[in-house]
């Protein structure tokens, strides 16, 4: 206990004198992340929260709670994020944590059954690795509906004989594919399907792709259906279920009734 008492005020101490001294590179850093994550996702037409949404998992990379370097490469080469910007504002607690041992909310996952509703993203994104962790040896295709610039697909079928299937808007599928060549990073077994969902059918121009529906296939529907309406959501997933063999799977996000009304915090309503 007294040890305790000793170690957390000096584990604050240092934390608080990284951050004076990483003042001028935050003030940098921050500039530049505005610059990338707002003006240039508008430049390109793309969406600022697909945008965002590569964050966490470079929180938790370098937070040592879920390595993915993967997402790290290609954040460098990303135009619509700043990785300078990112350890410019947050190496202060990185350092923190990995000199003196101090921990803050980034620096750990909640225990199944124990997220709340600020804590939740670390939990979902390790239930998603679970998940497709435990069907990538018996799918033999992958189908990522509103991919993003998510990169699960692709750190868990390179070397595999999986194809992958990622479908979304244009801007978002050219930006991603132009990134991915700036870093380096091998995609051949994916195949990106640009969609206009106003005018386009998504399962027709995944057919129109050499999808087979003969073989099991695993969904990966991800931060998508929870923004959409549930007549929108239960389409969708007849439509899946009408392309794919009856052992096929579908692992999507929902969120639930007590989370949307408000009744689980006011902040979130």
């Amino acid at each position: 206990m007294i040890s305790y008492c000793i170690k957390r005020p000096f584990q604050i101490l240092m934390y608080l004198l990284l951050q004076i001294l990483f003042i001028p590179l935050a003030l940098i850093g921050i500039v530049d992340g505005i610059h990338k994550g707002i003006i240039n996702s508008k430049k390109l037409g793309v969406s600022f929260s697909a945008c965002r949404a590569l964050q966490y998992k470079w929180f938790m990379h370098y937070f040592e709670t879920r390595p993915d370097p993967l997402t790290v490469q290609f954040i460098k080469k990303f135009p619509c994020e700043s990785h300078l910007g990112l350890l410019a504002t947050f190496g202060p607690l990185i350092l923190s944590q990995r000199l003196f041992g101090f921990e803050t909310s980034l620096s750990k996952l909640d225990k199944p059954g124990e997220e709340g509703y600020l804590s939740f993203a670390g939990p979902r994104v390790i239930k998603f690795d679970e998940i497709v962790e435990k069907h990538i040896q018996e799918v033999e295709q992958i189908v990522m509906p509103g991919a993003g610039f998510d990169l699960l697909a692709l750190k868990y079928t390179q070397g595999k004989k999986v194809k992958v299937f990622e479908i979304d808007q244009s801007a978002t599928i050219n930006l991603k594919v132009e990134t991915l060549k700036e870093a380096g990073i091998a995609f051949d077994q994916v195949t990106y399907i640009p969609v206009d969902y106003q005018n386009e059918s998504w399962s027709e121009k995944l057919q129109e792709a050499d999808f087979d529906q003969t073989q099991k296939t695993l969904f990966i529907w991800q931060s998508v259906s929870l923004f959409l309406e549930e007549e929108t959501v239960k389409e969708t997933l007849k439509q899946m279920a009408a392309l794919c063999t009856e052992d096929s799977i579908v692992v999507q996000d929902i969120y639930s009734d007590a989370y949307i009304s408000g009744k689980a915090s006011k902040a979130v309503k």
